[in-house]
């Protein structure tokens, strides 16, 4: 983990001197689906809406790519249909996306890796709340991918899905089974044109 940090850190340090940086903020929905696969004690869980609102940060590296790392706090929901338990986790992500404009339309595509940290997590039935950050991986990666439109008022609207690679609990049933996230996201932005005279 250490090493991918410190390879996330490098690509951001590389293309800064060379960039033409635009602040951007952003806040949204996302619909999120707990997917669970094994040999036992498999979860259906149904799609649950939650929040999500961050900063990005655009570093121009050519006259059509950009690097656009991110801070994001994303809110998660996922409903046992079974049991009726709901289980909330809170992260902050770190995604660093490689992202394409369009020449001479507002459209942008991009994808890029995800850094994801547990902040708390908890588990909800019969109106009782139970702390499970204990049982929670602490961390999350995740493979980012999505398009977005830029209006010529530096408004911005993002459509994105997530397809995170570890397992959402610490503790698995067998080797084989797996319980991640894949969260589809809707949020609008503005972004700030730093390099911009006046």
């Amino acid at each position: 983990m250490r090493r991918l940090l410190f390879i996330l850190f490098a690509v951001l340090c590389s293309t800064v001197c060379l960039a033409q940086p635009q602040f951007g903020i952003k806040g949204g929905v996302d619909i999120n689906h707990l997917y669970s696969e094994g040999n036992a004690n498999v979860v259906n869980t149904s799609f649950n809406v939650g929040y999500t609102f961050g900063v990005t940060l655009d570093l121009k590296a050519s006259e059509q790519f950009t690097v656009q790392p991110e801070f994001n706090y994303l809110h998660l929901e996922a409903l046992n249909d079974i049991s009726q338990e709901k289980w909330k986790y809170n992260y902050l992500t770190l995604p660093v996306l490689l992202k394409y404009r369009f020449k001479d339309i507002g459209f942008g595509m991009y994808a890029g890796p995800q850094l994801g940290f547990v902040v708390n997590a908890s588990s909800h039935l019969n109106g009782k709340k139970t702390d499970i950050k204990d049982l929670t991986t602490k961390n999350d990666f995740a493979a980012v991918a999505g398009l977005d439109y830029r209006f010529e008022n530096n408004f911005r609207i993002d459509f994105r899905y997530q397809y995170s690679f570890f397992n959402t609990l610490k503790t698995v049933a067998t080797d084989n089974y797996k319980n991640q996230n894949r969260v589809f996201s809707v949020t609008i932005g503005y972004v700030f044109n730093c390099s911009k005279k006046s």
